[in-house]
């Protein structure tokens, strides 16, 4: 798939396989740094609550006992909470595909393909991959909150970060599609309503959902599952029920838990 995610980008830029590469490796390098400075939660907060992700590193340092064992998956939603903190206090993240959605692909790609013993020039092929999915999904619906839902920037999100663990894992294009095609399925519908508008509710958990989401997809199409509803038709999907959505569920402020009477107070505190 990488080389087909090449051959997109080279067609419109008229850059070198070589040189894509190369950029994608300053990308998959600022991904990693911004999340290690994230986890370490030495940085200004911003928001109705502090970063959340760090207190969770330190508590797993003093015990573990309270921490079901999920493989890889323990730090990997880590990777992909704490990155989402980190943008809502100004650090340095990749939008990718959106600042909201920024945590899936450090957390599910690359912190798990360090873990796998990947390369440099393996992490950016499977980061290029992810963008090839979100060519489709730009092109055939959108990324944006405000148009679809949630399920527009974590499922995107998700969905490239599935193919992009396929990719690491060896596996073929078709099921790079497939398994992009079922962490979307996993989605849809989900509505985008951050309270007060900043992200620490529920921005930060769902990045970590999304992370957990396209690890079981990629796991599941690559030992068999078959989605069945192929990609190009889940991406209509979801832009047909976007379309559908209520202005209220589309990062208005006005519907899903900003609407409770606790997000309600606190839209007030902030004085938005």
């Amino acid at each position: 798939m990488w080389e087909l995610a090449c051959d997109y980008e080279a067609s419109i830029s008229g850059k070198t396989h070589g040189e894509l590469l190369a950029m994608m490796k300053e990308i998959v390098l600022i991904m990693e740094d911004s999340a290690k400075k994230a986890l370490t939660g030495n940085y200004e907060p911003r928001g109705f609550l502090p970063p959340q992700s760090p207190l969770i590193v330190k508590n797993l340092e003093r015990s573990r006992s309270r921490w079901l064992d999920m493989g890889l998956l323990n730090e990997a939603v880590l990777w992909a909470s704490a990155m989402m903190e980190y943008d809502i206090c100004r650090g340095r993240t990749v939008a990718a595909p959106t600042g909201g959605s920024c945590g899936v692909i450090p957390g599910a790609v690359v912190y798990i393909g360090r873990k796998m013993g990947k390369s440099d020039d393996d992490l950016a092929k499977a980061v290029m991959v992810t963008g090839l999915i979100g060519v489709f999904i730009v092109h055939q619906a959108s990324f944006a909150g405000e148009v679809c839902g949630c399920q527009a920037e974590m499922g995107a999100a998700s969905a490239m970060a599935a193919a992009g663990l396929v990719q690491l894992m060896g596996g073929t294009p078709e099921e790079g599609f497939a398994a992009a095609a079922l962490t979307l399925h996993n989605m849809m519908g989900l509505i985008c309503d951050p309270v007060a508008g900043v992200g620490n509710i529920p921005c930060v958990s769902r990045n970590s959902l999304g992370a957990a989401n396209s690890v079981i997809s990629a796991n599941m199409v690559m030992n068999g599952f078959n989605p069945y509803i192929l990609l190009d038709e889940t991406i209509d999907c979801m832009w047909q029920v976007g379309n559908l959505m209520p202005p209220e569920f589309l990062c208005t402020g006005k519907g899903g838990l900003s609407a409770t009477k606790t997000g309600k107070r606190v839209f007030e505190e902030l004085g938005f």
